[in-house]
């Protein structure tokens, strides 16, 4: 049996943190950040809301540049605000198909690029899109997300 969307993409994260850097192993504080961004998604994708609000501060802060044809919540500031932001945002989109194409992480900063396609929910319409999130850490928590998203197909 294969394992659901989110843990293969999830499960990607490790791989492409690892990739080429022969270094990698010393990279300790890189190394939990980016496993505190895995547990972020993953709480999130098995739908344990709390879970993925323990992973962030109470001042979070969320950014999205993102083409009009999202329906998104595009800024949000505080715990609540971010919750409310991310169900909502995560709630437009269907048959969600998440791909991890590359993942640094140095220092505080996790920066995941990617791409995605499933169905924007409202309309059924399939999308297909490109991604780069930047997740800033503070005191083993996220404290900043920042979203980029292109869209290389909307019908």
């Amino acid at each position: 049996m294969e394992p659901p969307p989110v843990d293969q993409f999830v499960q990607a994260f490790t791989r492409a943190f690892a990739a080429d850097d022969p270094g990698v192993a010393s990279k300790h504080v890189e190394r939990a950040n980016v496993e505190i961004v895995a547990d972020m998604f993953r709480n999130l994708g098995r739908g344990d809301l709390d879970a993925f609000m323990a992973t962030t501060t109470d001042d979070v802060e969320l950014e999205i540049r993102a083409p009009a044809e999202y329906p998104w919540i595009r800024h949000a500031s505080g715990r609540q605000a971010f919750q409310d932001a991310v169900v909502h945002n995560f709630g437009t989109l269907s048959d969600q198909r998440p791909e991890v194409l590359g993942l640094v992480a140095q220092g505080n900063s996790v920066v995941l690029f990617g791409r995605d396609s499933g169905r924007l929910r409202a309309s059924g319409a399939p999308y297909h899109a490109h991604f780069v999130y930047e997740f800033v850490l503070r005191g083993g928590k996220v404290s900043h997300v920042r979203e980029l998203a292109a869209a290389s197909g909307l019908a």
